[in-house]
């Protein structure tokens, strides 16, 4: 309940902008002993997300990565478009090969379900070996997951063209 009452006061503190206080709290909550693994995941993630909103990418790779390691496999799958926000955002930040390593990371989770944003990742995956590690090998491994995943065959289409075209520019 306390932790409920902790998040609720932080979460205020966030929607009046007030992000750097409400990291504070969360870390607070992650560092005490006092509260479950979930309450510590949560604590972590939401961390994740200020820290991207602070526009420190090394910060929220760190807390994401620390929620990982609380969250159990359905908590995961429950955010995982909140997950593809985090994404999106470290590739704006040009933190290009994280963005591709989380995509790839939440692929593999959402590989075999009907989940339709593993579409998203794939194309986020792709699009960030192109611009961070644009070889012919990165970008057939990433390729190979789009029949692995049962990535939509339009989506998949489209990326292989779009890796034919940069290849073609290619110095490799």
């Amino acid at each position: 309940i306390l932790g409920n009452l902790l998040f609720e006061k932080y979460q205020a503190l966030e929607k009046a902008g007030n992000y750097k206080l409400a990291v504070q709290g969360y870390k607070a909550i992650y560092d005490s002993k006092k509260y479950p693994k979930t309450t510590k995941a949560q604590a972590a993630y939401a961390i994740a997300t200020l820290s991207l909103e602070l526009n420190n990418a090394s910060d929220s790779k760190k807390w994401l990565k620390r929620s990982f390691e609380y969250f159990q496999e359905e908590d995961i799958l429950k955010i995982t478009k909140s997950i593809l926000e985090i994404s999106k955002g470290l590739r704006l930040l040009q933190d290009f090969e994280y963005s591709k390593e989380l995509s790839l990371v939440m692929l593999g989770k959402l590989c075999k379900t009907e989940d339709k944003t593993k579409n998203d990742f794939y194309i986020i995956a792709n699009e960030n070996t192109l611009t961070h590690s644009p070889s012919i090998k990165n970008l057939l491994k990433v390729e190979s997951l789009a029949d692995d995943c049962g990535i939509e065959k339009n989506v998949a289409l489209l990326q292989k063209e779009q890796n034919f075209l940069s290849l073609i520019f290619l110095d490799d």
